[in-house]
Order: C-alpha cells, then structure tokens, then sequence
C-alpha cells in the first residue's frame, strides 16, 4: 500500500510542480516533439522467443465480418423502426395488427442487438476468446 501511495503522490507532484514548469505561455515555451531518432529490430528468434500459433484464422476472420454486418444491419433497423413507430406523424392504433408486427419486429432486431453487443457471450468473445469464435457465432 505505501508504494501505491507514494506512486500517486509522485504523479501528483508531476502534475502540479514539474509539468507546469515544463510549460509556459509567457515565456513562449510551449510543447516540443519527439526529435528524429531511429530504433533498431532484431527478429524474435535471435531473442529466445518463439512466436506462437494465431487462433485467428479465416474462419475467425469471416466470423468477425459477419458479426460487423450483422451489428451494422441490426443498427440500421433500430433506427427505421425508432423513426416508424416514435417519429411517426401519425398516431399509431397501438391495437392493429400492423403495429403489434412492427412492434414485434422491433423487439427482435434490439434483441438482436443486445446479443452482439452483450459483454459476456457478444460479438466481443470473437476478440476475447478465438479459439471458441466459431463455434460461438
């Protein structure tokens, strides 16, 4: 606990003393860029280090497309539906038939997209959990 604290107090003190003084207006000081430098690469392998298999194969590539279209498609008939059924010029007869469908269909498609964007078991899984991105879709 007393590094987390000192940690804190050392961006605190940052924030207040160092980084004001790194600034200033009158003095026509304003932020400078990164110079110019170069780095250098050196393959993995040289280091020890083996690169591991990928999970994201083309299945999983085409499983994140139609997850995007879907989220996409979904979007787009929230919006109409919104506009038919709470934008609309017209007072419903909220007892027809057309609009208990149109209602239904709404729900649908917000299901729908509460399961893609849904935290758990979503779309997101595709990026969380690879290995199961298929089977999950």
């Amino acid at each position: 606990m007393e590094n987390c604290v000192f940690v804190v107090d050392r961006l605190i003190q940052y924030a207040v003393d160092d980084f004001t003084s790194q600034v200033s207006v009158t003095e026509n000081k304003g932020l400078s860029s990164f110079p110019i430098g170069f780095a250098s690469m050196v393959d993995i392998k040289w280091l020890g280090l083996v690169i591991p298999p990928s999970w994201v194969n083309y299945a999983v590539e085409q499983a994140r497309t139609k997850l995007g279209e879907a989220f996409y498609e979904n979007k787009y008939y929230i919006e109409k539906f919104h506009v038919l059924l709470d934008k609309y010029p017209v007072a419903w007869n909220k007892n027809s038939t057309l609009y208990k469908k149109a209602n239904s269909l709404s729900d649908a498609v917000n299901n729908n997209m509460n399961l893609l964007m849904d935290q758990q078991k979503g779309a997101i899984t595709c990026y969380t959990d690879v290995k199961n991105c298929v089977n999950n879709t």
